[in-house]
């Protein structure tokens, strides 16, 4: 498949592993150059390696997305090295797990942490990124949402996260959609086949059961395998 995005450049946020991970390898397949942001640097310099086994360029700059001077920087480093950037990945999210069972044991601050790793982290890297695409008149900007944001389930603080991040890239992007060359996706992810699930899987937690149940109903799959809106 040719998507006509050789020679672009583009960032990947939470891209060393996982969804974000298995973007990266997509683009860079299609002659992407590839920015990878994380936190962990031993797994992002991996991810880099393995990015640039496509002979395309890849760099990776660790990163916090809860901090907004990580943000900045990232995207100075980006724009240092290419000078431009065409595709965002607004991936890096996460906290579903974070917090305990009880919404009434869990503190305020894991609503806040979640909401803000989710949702104002997207927006401040996009935010980042839209002078450089409005210069070049072409950009694109994918955010990884959950079904758990439309259908529930999980923990609520995550599911509300998820849940923001439609109607606020909506509210703010589609004004944006009249340029020539803009286009903005929102990637529902299906069950996918992952650490985290095969943990799961294996544990003896009474979630489990309803999980594969919804795992195999959503025709779980590899995360290049996702399901775009």
């Amino acid at each position: 498949m040719d998507l006509g995005i050789k020679g672009k450049y583009a960032l990947v946020t939470g891209g060393s592993h996982g969804i974000g991970l298995a973007t990266a390898h997509a683009l860079a397949r299609e002659g992407c150059h590839v920015a990878l942001t994380a936190r962990k640097e031993d797994r992002l310099n991996q991810a880099v390696r393995d990015i640039q086994a496509h002979d395309v360029e890849a760099v990776g700059v660790s990163a916090d997305a809860l901090l907004a001077g990580d943000i900045e920087r990232v995207m100075k480093e980006v724009i240092r090295l290419w000078g431009t950037l065409h595709i965002l990945v607004n991936n890096v999210g996460g906290g579903g797990r974070w917090g305990s069972d009880s919404v009434e044991e869990t503190p305020e601050e894991v609503w806040k942490d979640v909401y803000h790793k989710n949702v104002t982290a997207a927006l401040r890297f996009t935010k980042q990124a839209l002078p450089w695409m409005r210069k070049q008149h072409w950009g694109r900007v994918v955010t990884v949402a959950s079904l758990y944001g439309r259908e529930g389930g999980g923990r609520p603080w995550y599911s509300m996260a998820k849940g923001k991040i439609r109607p606020a890239s909506k509210k703010w992007f589609n004004p944006l959609c009249r340029w020539d060359g803009w286009g903005l996706l929102k990637r529902w992810p299906r069950s996918l086949s992952s650490s985290r699930l095969n943990r799961q899987a294996s544990s003896t937690e009474p979630a489990w059961p309803s999980m594969a149940e919804r795992a195999e109903a959503s025709n779980e799959s590899e995360p290049h395998h996702s399901y775009v809106e």
